[in-house]
């Protein structure tokens, strides 16, 4: 994905000029709603989530827009990320959208080396429970 692949400074928001950044999520969005990701574009596709762990468009449009597949392989990448922003973000989407294996993903998530990652995966594996109980 090239659009993911931007030289220069980096840093999300603060690192590249708002035109830019809006380009980028754009355009990752729309990969997202066609489908134009594939197992090699996931490192690119964390480095995203992590420099937009503030405003968390790409984990919105993941959310919205994502199918199963591609949070499958996602989440799954997600796990070896060195970005903890992409790890937790993984986490919630997890959280969000149900898939075949993700409370086994959300047990790893939850005991990963960042104290906020697994926060976030113990939150979102309650929230999970607390919803099929309720």
């Amino acid at each position: 994905v090239a659009v993911l692949r931007v030289g220069g400074r980096t840093g999300g928001e603060g690192g590249v000029h708002r035109a830019e950044w809006e380009k980028m999520l754009d355009e990752v969005c729309s990969l997202i709603k066609r489908g134009g990701l594939f197992p090699a574009d996931m490192d690119c596709l964390l480095t995203m989530m992590a420099l937009d762990d503030e405003t968390e468009d790409v984990l919105d449009c993941l959310t919205a827009q994502g199918d199963e597949l591609l949070i499958s392989v996602l989440t799954h990448a997600g796990l070896r990320s060195i970005f903890p922003q992409a790890r937790w973000q993984c986490a919630e989407l997890l959280g969000r959208r149900s898939i075949p294996d993700g409370m086994a993903l959300l047990r790893q998530y939850a005991n990963d080396r960042d104290a906020y990652v697994a926060k976030r995966a113990r939150n979102a594996m309650k929230a999970i429970t607390g919803n099929k109980n309720g």
